[in-house]
């Protein structure tokens, strides 16, 4: 099952956390934010691997690591509506 905020499991406040449904293969997980009042959809990191995106999260709900959610230094993918 996917879950849009997945940061409960995780004990991580932001960014929000996806988990998509894989059962096991094709793993995707992000870390994102969307701005309501920009409508846009921060993506702040994407994860192909399951133990990579467990490794992660468990640093970063440790203090260990932080992700970098400067928005100035993102690229815009260019769609539009």
């Amino acid at each position: 099952m996917q879950e849009l905020k997945h940061n409960k499991e995780w004990g991580i406040e932001n960014p929000n956390i996806y988990k998509g449904a894989s059962n096991g293969k094709n793993v995707f997980r992000c870390a994102y934010h969307f701005s309501r009042d920009e409508q846009i959809l921060y993506i702040y990191e994407i994860w192909l691997s399951h133990d990579e995106y467990e490794k992660d999260c468990d640093l970063i709900k440790k203090g260990k690591k932080s992700l970098n959610m400067n928005k100035s230094e993102m690229f815009d993918l260019g769609y539009n509506s």
